[in-house]
């Protein structure tokens, strides 16, 4: 929209350069054809009043030059000194006091032009020589005896210039707009186009969609392609952290093992796809054997030592598709996708096997943890997801009375 309006205003200062300049030939040509018509009738009136023709004959010339010359004002006044001379002619007195071509040709003693909308008109100064003191007496060399007045209509100048410019002029304006509409398309392909698009991005960007990365075009100016690239890096950087921030709302901090709100969340999209047709899967939960007197006697520092370390034994004792979380104090869970009660017997000995090997020292005193583990496996139409965790805290209790019971 700028840039039309910068258009617009362009055009319309060079069609007003234009038209300046193009009255400004039309005054020139219609000066120089007015000023050579007067100076052929002074030479004219001249010549044949020195051959002594009478008022009349003059008059007559005039008149006749004038129908040679039908579009023109010809006319001729008498000046100061040949009025009191010869007498005044009808007019004469009005003229030279209120034309004011006539006024300024007498006052200033020279010739003058002035042009109008409609008119252009010269005044022709008949000024006093030596050769003619014998005719005009009462006048003074210098003086002015006479004015001649051609008058042009402006048409008459300003027609045949339009048509010679007017097919030039038209060209340039088609040029200019060419040329306008060409750097227009430039700009918009160069610059206009590459800030609509991060415009875009940012717009995307604020709103937390995603593909807002820019994809620059060989085309774009450089400053605009370095711009990008940093843009590029930035949203590289952004969506880097939003990754970091994903996963860590996802994971314990502690034991870095997944977090109650993924393993609630894993749970339910594995019950769906069991549902579904997908294969069904079985919940293990495992909780530490005598945790508290561990925190009590040894320190919070030694708890989270234990529980770190029972995290990375339950992790690596569980296959590629099975997934460990931390989902209490010392509770832990697995979703491990089988139901045979062979294939679970075997992970919870895989577990127990690897929390049993772990030793921690602590001064003078050697922790070695263990752990109770229930199970509960869910088959497509049977219960929920609060119903198969239930199943599973019940076994393992059950586990943790038996193993208790064994001590």
């Amino acid at each position: 929209m700028v840039f039309f309006a910068i258009t617009l205003l362009a055009s319309i200062l060079i069609y007003g350069a234009y038209l300046q300049q193009r009255d400004a030939v039309i005054a020139k040509v219609g000066r120089i054809e007015a000023q050579q018509t007067a100076g052929l009738i002074f030479e004219h009136l001249y010549s044949v009043m020195r051959k002594g023709w009478t008022r009349e004959e003059i008059n007559e010339v005039i008149h006749h030059i004038g129908q040679r010359l039908p579009d023109y004002e010809i006319d001729v006044v008498r000046g100061g000194p040949v009025a009191k001379q010869y007498g005044e002619l009808p007019g004469d007195p009005e003229q030279r006091r209120l034309d004011p071509v006539v006024a300024q040709v007498i006052s200033q003693g020279k010739d003058v032009f002035m042009r109008s909308d409609q008119l252009l008109r010269y005044g022709f100064a008949v000024k006093m020589k030596s050769e003619c003191v014998s005719c005009h007496s009462a006048a003074k060399i210098g003086d002015v005896n006479g004015v001649i007045i051609v008058g042009i209509p402006s048409a008459r100048p300003r027609q045949p210039i339009e048509s010679a410019i007017m097919p030039i002029s038209t060209l340039a304006g088609v040029v200019v707009l060419v040329l306008f509409g060409a750097i227009f398309l430039a700009l918009r392909a160069r610059v206009v186009r590459p800030v609509q698009e991060f415009a875009r991005r940012v717009s995307q960007t604020s709103e937390n969609r995603a593909g807002t990365r820019s994809k620059p075009q060989p085309h774009w100016p450089q400053e605009i392609l370095s711009l990008a690239s940093d843009f590029n890096s930035m949203m590289d950087h952004i969506q880097q952290d939003q990754k970091l921030l994903e996963e860590s709302s996802l994971l314990d901090p502690l034991t870095e093992l997944h977090n109650r709100r993924h393993f609630d969340a894993v749970l339910a999209r594995a019950k769906a796809d069991a549902d579904a047709g997908a294969d069904p899967f079985s919940v293990l939960l495992i909780d530490l054997d005598r945790f508290k007197p561990i925190n009590d006697t040894h320190g919070h520092a030694a708890g989270d030592a234990v529980l770190i370390a029972v995290a990375n034994a339950i992790r690596s004792a569980l296959r590629e598709a099975d997934l460990a979380a931390r989902i209490g104090g010392d509770e832990f869970a697995v979703i491990a996708m089988a139901t045979d009660d062979h294939d679970i017997d075997e992970v919870k000995e895989r577990i127990r096997h690897a929390v049993a090997s772990i030793r921690l020292r602590f001064g003078h005193h050697t922790i070695e943890p263990s752990c109770s583990i229930g199970s509960a496996s869910y088959h497509p139409g049977i219960g929920n997801e609060t119903e198969l965790l239930q199943s599973a805290d019940a076994a393992m209790y059950a586990d943790k009375a038996a193993r208790k019971a064994q001590r």
